[in-house]
């Protein structure tokens, strides 16, 4: 679909000093090109790298229906950005474009070349960030740093700020991006005005390969304030298909085409995007709930047991034999076991919400005890998919339960967590069962031991970020048996 560009006079001066991209990329974890994710990787985190753009047809001359031919015919663009983490809920970036456009049908109007687009920089907030659903805003200004008079720079500054979103269920995922972008007009000759816009973006995503490939499709649009609703050159849309590869150095890839699908300016005839950039490691933007501190106050006695007469991963309802109504860990043997396994979304280490009491009480249980000195939490697989990516699959699946743990007050000299992939199969029928967590106590207090004594702040180990910890309870010792005294004997009795 060509770009509609109205009545403007073949003898109008040399170009405008007008922005026309419509599809920029925001080198933000899990977002698609022109449209923004509120997903955050770990404070200090960085994220960057290039897209180039091959847009045919982003500027074309309509007069009324007849094709007067290209202002610029064929665009290449290249947009290098960065983004990086500065606490767990907000990121700050920079993105600036350069273009190069030949092929021009009207000198006139034209400015072939290369070219300098303004420089773009912004800040992201996640409001709220579950497995299944993460809402954000982001907040973008433009600085008037590009070219002028060659449909690539504007001579004010502009501000974009949108309202961002993500659903999950599966392997399918949905974004949005909505906002408006607000600037001066531009002033021009023809019967067009360049104004502030309302803008969104949707991307829907499926996952071929967790974590490693996905597809999406998704459309990008604007419109003008002033002109909703009709049409014309202010209002512009552009569908775009996409692949996503990502390896395991947190080097990602992205392919995609896109094609207008309204008349108006920015759109293309054909747009053809490769980029490469650097992502977060996969676990490092695992959805996680706000940080729980434990109420220490009634915490139940815990006495380390001989006896294991359930299973790790029993399932078993309330009330059922070897537990108690609502009763969801205990220590027995040198093992905390729990009664429901840990839930994760498909193919992820995301936990999901109802698995979080779980880990809650396994946290209570050792604040309440302090002589569990260590605790290593262990992951397992099913032997379903290869053998690498199960044992990476079950090291991230642990870490995600140790971060958890942290967050709900366990220090973090008390754990450790290690992933032992499919090598540990628990011969049962099912593959379900294998896919468990263990909590293995690897070292208690001795009899005669000094208690350790733990900092009341620690860096957190995957951020540094420092955090507040409260000491967990050592037990009084039992009280020695009293001693009857031995009987004397009466000599004088005899």
């Amino acid at each position: 679909m060509l770009a509609a560009w109205a009545l403007i006079p073949v003898a109008a001066a040399a170009g405008y000093s007008a922005d026309i991209e419509l599809v920029r990329p925001w080198f933000s974890p899990d977002a698609a090109p022109g449209v923004d994710a509120p997903r955050m990787g770990e404070p200090g985190e960085f994220s960057g790298g290039v897209f180039l753009q091959y847009e045919r047809d982003p500027l074309v001359i309509f007069e009324e229906t007849l094709d007067r031919g290209a202002v610029v015919r064929s665009r290449q663009v290249a947009q290098v950005g960065a983004s990086v983490g500065v606490t767990r809920s907000v990121s700050a970036r920079v993105l600036l474009p350069v273009a190069y456009q030949w092929g021009t049908e009207q000198p006139s109007l034209s400015a072939e070349g290369l070219g300098a687009g303004d420089l773009w920089l912004g800040a992201r907030w996640t409001l709220t960030e579950r497995s299944r659903v993460a809402l954000g805003v982001r907040g973008d200004a433009a600085i008037p740093t590009g070219a002028r008079e060659a449909w690539l720079g504007e001579e004010r500054a502009r501000a974009s700020g949108a309202l961002l979103a993500r659903l999950s269920a599966g392997g399918w995922s949905l974004l949005s991006d909505t906002g408006i972008t607000g600037r001066s007009e531009v002033a021009t000759d023809a019967d067009f005005e360049l104004g502030s816009e309302l803008t969104s973006g949707l991307c829907l995503r499926y996952q071929l390969w967790p974590d490693r490939a996905s597809i999406s499709a998704g459309l990008v649009s604007r419109a003008g304030v002033r002109h909703l609703g009709l049409g014309g050159a202010e209002t512009a849309s552009e569908a775009l298909a996409g692949l996503t590869l990502r390896a395991r150095s947190r080097l990602q890839v992205d392919l995609g085409v896109g094609r207008g699908v309204s008349d108006g300016y920015g759109t293309t005839s054909f747009r053809g995007i490769a980029g490469i950039s650097v992502m977060p490691a996969a676990d490092a933007v695992v959805a996680s709930p706000p940080r729980i501190r434990v109420d220490y106050d009634g915490l139940p006695d815990v006495a380390l047991t001989e006896e294991s007469p359930q299973s790790p991963q029993s399932g078993e309802p309330d009330g059922a034999p070897g537990w108690a109504e609502g009763e969801l860990a205990r220590v027995e043997g040198e093992q905390i076991v729990i009664r429901d396994p840990i839930r994760f979304e498909f193919a992820t280490a995301n936990i999901l919400p109802e698995s979080l009491p779980v880990l809650i009480e396994v946290a209570r249980l050792m604040a309440a005890d302090g002589r569990i000195l260590h605790v290593l939490v262990e992951g397992h697989a099913s032997d379903e998919g290869s053998y690498s990516y199960n044992y990476d699959l079950s090291n991230r699946r642990a870490r995600s339960i140790f971060q958890e743990l942290i967050r709900a007050g366990v220090h973090p000299e008390r754990l450790s967590y290690r992933g032992m992939g499919e090598v540990q199969p628990l011969g049962e029928q099912t593959l379900a069962v294998d896919r468990r967590v263990v909590f293995h106590i690897l070292r208690v207090l001795g009899p005669d031991e000094l208690a350790p004594v733990y900092s009341e702040t620690a860096p957190l180990p995957w951020s540094g970020e420092e955090a507040s910890f409260e000491p967990p309870q050592i037990p009084a010792p039992p009280a020695p048996p009293e001693i009857e005294p031995e009987p004397v004997f009466d000599w004088e009795s005899l």
